[in-house]
């Protein structure tokens, strides 16, 4: 199987995995309207620092809407601010797999990395966020931050 092939798979396993969370009778069970004010509220409380009760928002929201990359960058934040940084890694990454194109997951999850001296780690996370934005145009802003946190990672 070529490399192009290989995409294509793992591209369409994707879709079908977030067709299938969309699926699941928890995602309509609270409307927009519902999901919205609930993420308002944790949103707020967050900004507020309150981290530990705009966790229990953002856990819930997560449970409804398991792939609004909203809710779960939301959640991943949380966890960062409550130094939960495994907890802020594994949803920053699960947040690449279902929004792909956008590569300030990756740049976050990276700067988890760092707080935990996972430098290697980092470093790595850092060059697929550095290729992105190479290969992709107008992601200039996060491709300097990147190369700037590499450049700390690597010193």
């Amino acid at each position: 199987m070529t490399l192009s092939a290989e995409f294509s798979a793992l591209v369409s396993t994707v879709d079908q995995l977030k067709a299938d969370l969309k699926a699941l009778p928890a995602s309509s069970r609270l409307d927009e309207d519902d999901i919205n004010a609930i993420y308002a509220l944790a949103y707020n409380l967050l900004k507020q620092g309150r981290h530990d009760e705009a966790l229990k928002y953002f856990s819930l929201l997560s449970l409804y809407r398991p792939v609004d990359s909203k809710i779960l960058v939301g959640l991943a934040v949380t966890y960062q601010m409550l130094q939960m940084l495994d907890q802020a890694i594994n949803v920053y990454s699960f947040a690449a797999v279902v929004e792909p194109e956008n590569p300030e997951h990756m740049l976050s999850m990276a700067q988890c990395q760092i707080a935990q001296h996972a430098f290697a780690a980092a470093v790595d996370s850092l060059d697929i966020v550095i290729r992105f934005c190479t290969q992709n145009e107008g992601f200039d802003r996060i491709k300097q931050q990147a190369e700037a946190l590499r450049t700390f990672a690597t010193t």
